[in-house]
Formats: structure tokens, sequence, C-alpha cells
């Protein structure tokens, strides 16, 4: 039986397939999983909104100016990274989908009023 979160081990195992990260994949919510979240945020502004960031995997002043709004009805890897980074800060986005539905909106209410 696998040791961690499974959860976990699923954004360490698709930010190594997509992101090349180089995790290990054990299911532990720690440091080099956020860094890599971070360094997939940099890389997708990047490839999607030109916005010219050093893929460090640093949340830097320039990387939190970038950052841009997803919504409802979204679709793709930004999605996914939100919903990534939701679960690692204890929330529960439901399935990490990339697919921003009903339950990824009413995480939103928690930070918008």
């Amino acid at each position: 039986m696998e040791s961690g979160d499974e959860t976990v081990r699923s954004i360490q195992k698709t930010s190594n397939s997509r992101y090349k990260a180089g995790l290990i994949v054990e299911g532990f919510n720690g440091p080099k999983t956020q860094s890599a979240l971070i360094k997939a945020l940099q890389t997708e502004l990047n490839k999607q909104f030109n916005k010219k960031l050093v893929v460090d995997g640093k949340l830097g002043a320039k990387t939190k100016a970038a950052t841009v709004t997803v919504q409802k009805g979204a679709k793709g890897n930004l999605t996914w990274i939100l919903q990534a980074a939701l679960y690692k800060e204890g929330y529960n986005p439901g399935s990490l989908d990339s697919i921003f539905g009903k339950c990824t909106e009413s995480i939103g209410g928690l930070f918008y009023d």
C-alpha cells in the first residue's frame, strides 16, 4: 500500500508529465511540490499570455502581478493548477479535472464577497 495522499501523488505525477518537474511521487505536500506548481503557473502564463516570467518556482511580485482570473467554465492547465493549489491549501475543489465547475466555484466564495 502506498503512503501519502493520493491526490498529492496525482498532482506530483501530473507536474512531472506536463512540466518535467522531476518530483518524487510520494504523496506528501512539501516545498518541492509547491515550487513545481508555481513553475507550472509561470510556464502557463508565459505560454498562454506571453508574460515573460522567469520560471523559478518562487511566487514573487512579478508572478503575482502576472496572474490572470480563472472563472467558472474555464478549462485547461491553468484551471488544473488552480485546483491543485486549492487542494494543497486544504480546500476541496472536487476532482482535479481541469474544468472550473461548481466545486471549484464554491471555494471562490471563501475569497470574494
